[in-house]
């Protein structure tokens, strides 16, 4: 991962930000730096699923699943990703991230990213990214049923995106 200074830094407000629900939305305000840009001088196209790790982690310490994480030894895998582009995020515009849990089935979960306009781009999305990710402890799957024990009584999955598990297969 080459964002080791916004990762320190979504790791320690993280920390101090409001408690989330396991299924709440989470939000990063961030800015695009010229670090994030191509030839183009636009944000690049990977550093989206870069920058949607740190939406993950900001979810799972607010939630505190990052806790039972490093206790239990776990940690998060992605399977696949898929990701729409609309507009381009531009040299120091200001963006916000938001992360969510979308649902969850025997093996996989899945999340979902948004990159919106905030200030004068207001309710602008700029991209979406869908990842299902799973957890491994060592080499070894941690079931679902694990996973939502962790979580603490959150019910059954919302229901299942079908074509969308179909479009990660």
């Amino acid at each position: 991962m080459n964002l080791w200074f916004r990762t320190l830094l979504v790791y320690i407000f993280s920390h101090w930000a409001p408690k989330a629900d396991v299924m709440e939305e989470t939000r990063l305000p961030l800015r695009v730096w010229p670090t994030d840009m191509d030839v183009a001088v636009h944000m690049n196209n990977g550093r989206y699923l870069s920058i949607a790790d740190l939406g993950r982690w900001n979810l799972m310490i607010r939630i505190g699943f990052w806790k039972t994480m490093k206790q239990k030894g776990w940690y998060p895998v992605i399977g696949a990703s898929k990701i729409w582009h609309r507009r381009s995020l531009q040299p120091f515009q200001k963006f916000e991230l938001t992360t969510r849990l979308l649902f969850w089935d025997e093996k996989w979960a899945y999340f979902e990213h948004r990159f919106e306009g905030i200030g004068k781009h207001e309710g602008t999305l700029y991209c979406k990214i869908v990842v299902k990710a799973l957890f491994l402890h060592g080499r070894e799957k941690v079931s679902s049923a694990d996973l939502i024990a962790a979580f603490g009584d959150v019910g059954a999955s919302p229901p299942i995106d079908e074509a969308l598990t179909a479009a990660l297969a």
